[in-house]
């Protein structure tokens, strides 16, 4: 059976797995709204589908809606699902729109592409809204991001900060996480700093170096941000997190 491996949300410990490819199905959907329209702007979701703060949706950095399926076998990692048109672990909403149903969950890249709808589901995804086995259903799965403060005095004092701070910019504004020796460790450590609301993103081994994946939070404008990131990340359980300039 051809098999890929896929990245997974880890909720308290990172796991490892391998799923199957998706077979048969209906056809892919359209990548964007429907119908060529416009996608619509940043909205607050409804306090049922938050997971942690007031998030607002961003389609300006992921939005989608096409048939997802998932194919009846238990799938580890949590509520997530995977797109192969995805760069970057994304936090994002995820809605069936035939029920109205929706969970928030992770965003993974889809390795490989299989016969059938593009966008893969985890059970516990599905189980969340009411995805019935091995049945290709309509969804609609846009990133989420944390607002602006609307506090124009908060606004005002950053912007001064952002001023002060311009002759002694910050050369160190990423937040190493972690250094794994395998994708799909990347991904899963992604994974977790997506679920607590911070930024991740994984850089890929250099050429003709060691095969190792490094993870990193960022950027950050202020000292003040990168001590208050590096102690969100040494928070979740990475006691040797340190600033990096990239």
């Amino acid at each position: 059976m051809q098999g890929y491996r896929i990245a997974r949300m880890a909720i308290l410990l990172a796991m490892t797995g391998v799923l199957a490819g998706c077979q048969g199905g209906a056809g892919a959907g359209l990548f964007g709204s429907k119908g060529g329209a416009d996608v619509a702007g940043p909205q607050t979701l409804p306090r049922e589908a938050r997971d942690a703060g007031e998030d607002v949706e961003a389609p300006e950095v992921f939005h989608a809606e096409e048939t997802g399926l998932w194919d009846g076998r238990p799938s580890l990692g949590g509520i997530w699902i995977a797109h192969p048109d995805v760069t970057d672990p994304e936090r994002v909403i995820i809605r069936n729109t035939a029920t109205g149903q929706s969970v928030v969950g992770a965003l993974f890249r889809r390795e490989r592409e299989s016969p059938g709808p593009r966008i893969q589901v985890s059970s516990d995804a599905a189980a969340q809204i009411g995805l019935l086995a091995g049945q290709p259903t309509e969804l609609s799965v846009t990133a989420l991001r944390r607002p602006p403060d609307p506090d124009p005095q908060t606004a005002a004092t950053a912007r001064d900060d952002d001023a002060e701070a311009a002759p002694t910019a910050l050369t160190r504004r990423f937040v190493q996480v972690a250094t794994v020796d395998s994708a799909d460790g990347a991904k899963e450590t992604a994974a977790r700093l997506i679920r607590a609301g911070l930024s991740a993103e994984i850089r890929a081994p250099d050429p003709g170096g060691r095969a190792l994946w490094r993870v990193v939070s960022g950027p950050v404008k202020t000292e003040d941000d990168r001590a208050a990131l590096i102690e969100a990340v040494r928070g979740l359980g990475f006691k040797d997190a340190y600033a990096v300039t990239r």
